[in-house]
Formats: structure tokens, C-alpha cells, sequence
């Protein structure tokens, strides 16, 4: 028996558009009614606004002090990207641009003209935000290096350095592998950091490290997954 609903065809035609967007709603996230619903009818204990690197961290620590909690994520943007764009073939690399960006503020003269920050990147306005696109790049600044810094900022940044490293999977570049096989640079990386030690005596340089990035390191494809958050 024919299904009588039109969105199959019969008995009249049905729906001639559908976006990409309207596809991930229905699959992954919430159709236009059920979102009508939430919003009329829903019962949460949080609501997160925005889908990127703090929503990651708030709802992971909520859910570990209760894990019946009901937590509503509001994105704004649309769906773009499945994962990390280094994650994906090459040609996704032209996803990272500012056409890809937008930018809230206003820089002024002062900073534009300055001598250190002149400019810094938009706000990537997707499902993911800056977790698709940011570089994985995760140094722990040390209290010499942070000497200028408030007290009170130092303090915070030890005291829940090591909860974010562990979160994000931050791993030294020379452990970076391939489903638990050896490191896929380690030698390299171990090299280089040997010859690089030499540099110390510049006054400029406080240390060298292996580079933490926040990547999964035994399930590397195109040599590093990169974690979307």
C-alpha cells in the first residue's frame, strides 16, 4: 500500500528543496518541531549557548556530578564541518579563512598600529565554533614565564591546567601514533628537541619541549586527528 504521506510522493508531490542544514537538523540535532517543543515545553537543568571548547568542558563536569543531568546545547550557526578541518582531505583546507570567519568588534588604531597584537582571528560561527579550525596547540606557560600576570590568574592557570590537558587528550608530538604503533615522528621530534636544547643560553628562550597538542594519539589518520569539540 502507498504511504499516504506527500513527503514520499504520494498522493501528491513532496517537499522539491531540502538544505543540508534541514538534513543534520532531522538526523543529528532537532527538526523544527521537536525544537518547538523543547522550547515550549522542555525541562533542563542547564542551558550551554554556543557549541565549542566551554560548552565541551562545562558539560563534561556537569554530567561527572550527575549524569541524569538534562543540559540544552544552543548552537547559532549552521552545521559545516564533520570534524577538524586537518581531519579531512586536503582540499578542506581552504575552509580555514576568513570567509569562514566574522568579526564582532572593532579593532582600534591602537592595536592595529601597535607593536605587538595587530590583529586576531574572527569568530567561526558553526557547529563547533573554533574547536573545527584552531591548531591543537596547548603549551602550559610556566610561573616564570607568567611573571606579569595577576596572582590570582597564575594560580587558576596551575590549578586546572592538567584537568584541561586531560580533557582535550593533550599529547607530545613525539608520542603522536598510529593505533598504538610506534610514534610516527618520535625520532625526529627527539632529535630536534636534543639540538634545540643548545639554544637555551639565548636569553629570549626559557625552554624546549616536545610541542603538547590536543590530538588523539593512537587513532591517527592523515598522520594526526585532531579532536573537534
Amino acid at each position: 500500500m502507498a504511504n499516504e504521506n506527500p513527503e514520499y510522493g504520494y498522493p501528491s508531490p513532496g517537499p522539491q528543496e531540502i538544505s543540508a542544514g534541514d538534513v543534520m537538523k532531522k538526523l543529528y540535532f532537532m527538526s523544527d518541531d521537536a525544537w518547538e517543543n523543547c522550547r515550549t515545553n522542555g525541562n533542563f537543568d542547564y542551558v550551554v549557548i554556543g557549541s565549542s571548547f566551554c560548552a565541551l568542558a562545562f558539560t563534561q563536569q556537569m554530567l561527572k556530578k550527575n549524569p541524569k543531568a538534562k543540559i540544552l546545547i544552543l548552537e547559532r550557526g549552521q552545521y559545516f564541518l564533520p570534524e577538524h578541518f586537518q581531519n579531512l582531505p586536503p582540499a578542506y583546507s581552504f575552509a580555514l579563512c576568513s570567509t569562514s570567519e566574522t568579526f564582532h568588534w572593532k579593532i582600534t588604531e591602537a592595536t592595529h598600529e601597535g607593536e605587538y597584537i595587530k590583529w586576531q582571528h574572527g569568530v567561526n560561527n558553526f557547529f563547533g565554533g573554533r574547536s573545527l579550525f584552531w591548531s591543537g596547540w596547548c603549551p602550559e606557560p610556566t610561573r616564570e614565564e607568567m611573571v606579569e600576570w595577576p596572582e590570582g590568574v597564575i594560580n587558576a592557570v596551575h590549578e586546572y591546567f592538567p584537568a584541561a590537558k586531560q580533557l582535550l587528550k593533550v599529547t607530545p608530538v613525539n608520542k603522536i601514533s598510529n593505533e598504538g604503533s610506534q610514534s610516527i615522528f618520535g625520532q625526529l621530534q627527539d632529535v630536534l628537541v636534543e639540538k634545540l636544547q643548545s639554544c637555551l643560553s639565548m636569553d629570549s628562550i626559557t625552554r624546549v619541549e616536545h610541542a603538547p597538542l590536543a590530538v588523539q594519539a593512537n587513532n591517527c589518520r592523515y598522520y594526526i586527528t585532531f579532536i573537534l569539540y
